[in-house]
């Protein structure tokens, strides 16, 4: 999330004024990066595998506990449909991704969210994330990489918090 404003009125530039990171990394670690391989050949497979796969990987397991069975095959094969044109292009960016030494010249406020639950991109890297970020501020939320959907007051509370000062 980027909030940002003109730098002078009736300018058309704008001057990012807030910044927040939601379950980020600088870069991957060897098991996010397979994790990432495996996402990558699994879009070839059966698509209710690659759909439980990605809820496996996207839901905490209070999330994940309150399906049955039937949901759950229902979900994957509705995950497995609603991939995004440029997945594997953003699979094959964020293998790629090392952006640790531009971290500290981030200048703005920012606030980094950590999912305690997320085992795709793990709370050590939100946690890497705040240190490289100089006077950032580092919060966490009780869910699963898909906070928002899992927790969605949290994670607004944590923006407002951020947006309003």
């Amino acid at each position: 999330m980027i909030r940002s404003r003109s730098a002078r009125s009736g300018s058309s530039g704008c001057r990012v004024t807030a910044l927040a990171l939601l379950t980020g990394f600088a870069r991957p670690d060897t098991r996010l990066r397979m994790a990432l391989r495996n996402w990558q050949q699994l879009m070839d497979a059966e698509p209710t595998l690659l759909g439980r796969y990605l809820l496996q990987l996207s839901c905490g397991p209070a999330a994940l506990d309150q399906l049955d069975t039937s949901d759950l095959d229902r979900l994957a094969r509705e995950t497995a449909a609603a991939l995004p044109p440029g997945t594997r292009q953003h699979i094959d960016l964020a293998l790629r991704i090392d952006v640790r030494a531009e971290l500290r010249e981030l200048s703005v406020r920012t606030l980094v969210i950590a999912a305690s639950n997320d085992i795709l991109v793990t709370p050590d890297h939100s946690t890497a994330l705040a240190q490289g970020i100089t006077g950032s501020r580092l919060t966490q939320v009780t869910s699963g990489h898909d906070a928002p959907t899992e927790q969605p007051a949290a994670v607004a509370n944590r923006l407002r918090s951020l947006l309003n000062g």
